[in-house]
Parts: structure tokens; C-alpha cells; sequence
């Protein structure tokens, strides 16, 4: 069984943070530290940036200008590019190259950290005969402006990339209480029980970046449920190594007895040809493999005769062959009913409680399958400000355990599917 949860940033909405952040100029300031600098270097871009991912690092592209404009009274060498050629100002080109490794740390914060390489596209000379290479006189100081850039640009991301605010807001969208489309009042709740996820190595794919984690699921199902969000989303547990091809992602389903007696209340179950017993007013408890309930009945197609109340015992069992629940032994012990009923009961009894057993046990297997939909529509119905899109698609749930507790049944299995969380904008 496969379940992946997803944050998936495309690489176009980083390449719109930087290009919107570096406009024209990327950097001004002196070149060299000594006596206020030999000079001035400024750096603008040609075009705007570009963004891919090659080999698991993001690759930044961008042609630059740099002018360097050298101070009056710095002795030596550049007195002689002077006297050769009345230089004051150098122009030239340059592509550039940002290679950043990117990582979320464990409290949501996105961390990059950039190395920037750089290619002369014509390389300035002056002098008699060009025998002046400036490109070697500017290299060291225009290697250190650039790594500059680097950090400028890997602070800028680590600063505006409000991953955590992302996750968070999507986290309260998706713990938030909704109604279920049943006939009675009840509402589901979506929620994730441990405090921390794991957090797989990132993948890149073309034109966007991918996380993955690996999350418990569990839905709470009650008649009412508290209309408060969790107060922050998990912590992450940082995987050095890749996500699993098939990832096992658990999913736990709590339901409360409340839910099973409006479930119930007039299931018909066929116990003869053309007759049926008709469930009423359930009332469900148990414990362990153990479900008892207490429940007024009539049979269809007798008359009112056919009335009584009765206590219903199963004990149920995983079936690991089949994957689904099954009872071992269903019970039905009558607490009133008129002479002629309890006469039936004696004589058809056990032909009964086999197709009660087996109705309860398809009823059960019914409603299991019908949760992830039900999840898949909880989630779609979320809304999250512009510029961020959750996609979930639950396809099915393999069931692993079934037991009764103090509230309710808690059925614990394996989903599959996929949730996707879109972050469109930064």
C-alpha cells in the first residue's frame, strides 16, 4: 500500500522571488578593503534569472553587466592602464551560475546554500596591442563581490520563504471539524497524532521541487466534535535517506458508538425469503474483539407480533487472508418479545444469528470503504488563501485491526493514495 503526502514548489515561484527581489541592481560597493577600496563594482543583470534543477542541486542562471570604475590617485598598475588608454571605467560581461543545495530544517524553515562559478563572455583588455588582461586584475575582487551575492540571495530565501506559515495554514484548513454527508448529524476530523513526521530528501523533478513525508493518519468520527484546530502542525524528523518506492502509511479511524447506533438504527438484514429483521434504537458498547449492543427489532413481512428487543454479542477477528473483519460468533439473547417470538427463536435461532454475523460483517466492511472518499471530500472542501492547492486523492484502506474501546471501535489499517500540498506563490 502506498500512501504519499507531498509539498511540491515549483521552481518558477522561487524564480519569481528572486527576480522580483534583484530587479536590475544585484550588488554595489568597493572593490578592495585598503584605503577605501581601489574602486567601484557594480553589478546588474542582462536578463532576468533562471531557475532548474539538475542532479539534485537548484541551478540559477543569469548574465550579468559589471562596471568597475576605478578610483583617481591608486598608484601602480592601473596608472598604467590609464596612461595607455585614458581607462576610468571598465565594462564587460559575465554568465553566472548559483549552485544551491536547498533543505527544509525540522522547525518548516527552508535553508539554501549557494556556491556561484562564472564565465567571462569577453574578456576586457586595454593598453597598446591589448596586453592588459583587466579580467585578471578584477578577478579576485569580483569573485568576492559575487560570493556576496550568493549569500545575499541564500539570506533572502531563508527570510522570505515562510514555508512553516504555509504549512501551518494548510494544517489548520485540514484539522478543522467538517460535517459528514450521512443521514444523521455527525462530523469527522482529521488529524495527525504523532509530534513529528519524517521528512524524506527532496527530489526534483523538472520545473519543481518535491518533499515528502511519511504520516500516521487518523480521522475522529462523532456525532459533535470540538470546533478547534490543533495548535501547530508536527515537528519533522529529518531521513537522510531517499523515500521508499512503497511506503506503508498507517491510517486510524476512531469512531464513536454514537456513530454505530445511527448507523444501524433500521438496518434491515434478510432472514427468510421475502422477510427481513429490522434493527431499532441500538444502543452499541464494548470492548476488546467484543461488540454488544441492545436493540429492538421486528420482522418484515410478519406482522407486529414479530417485535421484541435482544441483546446482540460478536466477537469478531481479522481475517489476514481476506483483510477485512469477520465474526466467529454472533449471539442474540432476547430481553422481551411476545411467546410466539421467543417459540421462533428457539426453532430459527442460529439460522439468525448466522445472517446477523454475516450482515454486520458486510455493513462494517461497507462503511470502512466508504471513508476514503469521505476523507478525499473533507479535504477538498478546504480553502486556502490564494496561491496554495491541496490535492487529495484517498483511493482505498486495507483494514489491519478492528477493536472496541471506552468511546467507540478504533480501526487501524493502510491507506493509499496520494495528499498534495501546491505552494504556487512565496
Amino acid at each position: 500500500m502506498t500512501m504519499k503526502t507531498k509539498v511540491i514548489l515549483p521552481l518558477h515561484a522561487l524564480e519569481e522571488l528572486v527576480n522580483r527581489t534583484f530587479e536590475q541592481v544585484i550588488y554595489e560597493g568597493t572593490m578592495g578593503p585598503q584605503n577605501g577600496g581601489i574602486g567601484r563594482i557594480t553589478v546588474t543583470k542582462k536578463e532576468s534569472f533562471r531557475i532548474s534543477a539538475e542532479n539534485n542541486f537548484i541551478i540559477t542562471r543569469v548574465p550579468v553587466h559589471i562596471k568597475v570604475s576605478l578610483r583617481n590617485g591608486n598608484p601602480g598598475i592601473f596608472d598604467i592602464i590609464r596612461d595607455f588608454s585614458n581607462l576610468e571605467k571598465t565594462h564587460f560581461d559575465i554568465a553566472v551560475t548559483l549552485r544551491t543545495r536547498l533543505r527544509i530544517l525540522p522547525g518548516w524553515k527552508l535553508e539554501t546554500r549557494s556556491e556561484i562559478s562564472y564565465y567571462w563572455e569577453k574578456k576586457p583588455v586595454a593598453g597598446p596591442l591589448n596586453i592588459l588582461q583587466i579580467s585578471e586584475l578584477v578577478r579576485p575582487h569580483l569573485e568576492e563581490q559575487l560570493a556576496t551575492v550568493a549569500q545575499n540571495i541564500d539570506n533572502y530565501i531563508g527570510e522570505e520563504v515562510k514555508l512553516g506559515e504555509i504549512i501551518a495554514e494548510a494544517w489548520h484548513e485540514i484539522t478543522r471539524p467538517a460535517k459528514l454527508a450521512l443521514p444523521f448529524p455527525a462530523e469527522a476530523k482529521l488529524v495527525l497524532p504523532d509530534k513529528e513526521v519524517p521528512l524524506f530528501q527532496p527530489k526534483f523533478r523538472p520545473g519543481k521541487l518535491v518533499f515528502q513525508i511519511l504520516p500516521r493518519f487518523s480521522i475522529n468520527i462523532a456525532k459533535q466534535l470540538h470546533a478547534g484546530t490543533d495548535p501547530e502542525p508536527p515537528g519533522l524528523r529529518i531521513v537522510s535517506e531517499d523515500f521508499p518506492e512503497e511506503p506503508a502509511s498507517v491510517f486510524e479511524a476512531k469512531i464513536a458508538w454514537e456513530i454505530f447506533d445511527h448507523w444501524t438504527d433500521r438496518l434491515e438484514i434478510p432472514v427468510g425469503r421475502n422477510r427481513r429483521l429490522v434493527l431499532s434504537n441500538t444502543q452499541f458498547q464494548g470492548t476488546g474483539n467484543k461488540l454488544e449492543a441492545i436493540a429492538g427489532f421486528e420482522v418484515k413481512g410478519w406482522g407486529a407480533i414479530f417485535r421484541g428487543r435482544a441483546e446482540i454479542i460478536a466477537e469478531s477477528y481479522f481475517n489476514p487472508e481476506l483483510r477485512q473483519v469477520s465474526f466467529r460468533q454472533v449471539w442474540i439473547h432476547l430481553i422481551h418479545g411476545s411467546p410466539v417470538v421467543r417459540g421462533l427463536k428457539n426453532v430459527w435461532g442460529k439460522n439468525i444469528e448466522r445472517k446477523v454475523n454475516k450482515a454486520l460483517q458486510a455493513f462494517i466492511m461497507e462503511q470502512i470503504s466508504l471513508l476514503p472518499g469521505e476523507l478525499q471530500r473533507i479535504i477538498s472542501t478546504r480553502h486556502l488563501s490564494e496561491g496554495l492547492e491541496l490535492s487529495p486523492v484517498f483511493e482505498k484502506i486495507t483494514l489491519l485491526e478492528m477493536a472496541a474501546e471506552r468511546a467507540g471501535v478504533t480501526i487501524r489499517g493502510e491507506i493509499e493514495g496520494e495528499l498534495r500540498l501546491q505552494i504556487n506563490r512565496i
